[in-house]
Formats: structure tokens, sequence, C-alpha cells
């Protein structure tokens, strides 16, 4: 089955996750001129994990600034 019914297509939003696939979405949202958003998964719970190792702030204050839940 073809996406269409055979007519060409054009995106609404580009959606890229990480870093990485950000760049390349970015890159195509300029291209193509339609918006795009960026889904960082996980990343915010590496980024706990080592704010918390450092021990300079409690889990609360680190929640209030950087808003990982």
């Amino acid at each position: 089955e073809q996406v269409g019914g055979g007519q060409p297509v054009w995106p609404y939003v580009i959606h890229g996750h990480y870093a990485d696939a950000g760049d390349s979405a970015a890159l195509l949202s300029g291209a193509l001129n339609v918006p795009m958003v960026l889904t960082g998964h996980s990343l915010g719970r590496n980024k706990l994990e080592q704010l918390l190792k450092q021990g300079r702030q409690s889990w609360e204050d680190i929640n209030s600034t950087y808003k990982i839940m």
C-alpha cells in the first residue's frame, strides 16, 4: 500500500530523537521549511545520576533546576 494513495505527500513535522538525530532533523526541517521537534529519551536519567554522584545538590534542588522527573 502506498502512502498518500500514490499522490505526493509532505510532512507536517520532522521528529528527531537524541542529539545526532536532532542535528539531522534540524537540517531536514530547514531544507523543507517544516517545523521540528526533538525527544531526548532517557538523557535526563543519566544527567540526574551524574548530578547526584557529584553530591553538590539534593534531588529536590536538581529537579527544581533541571526539571528532571
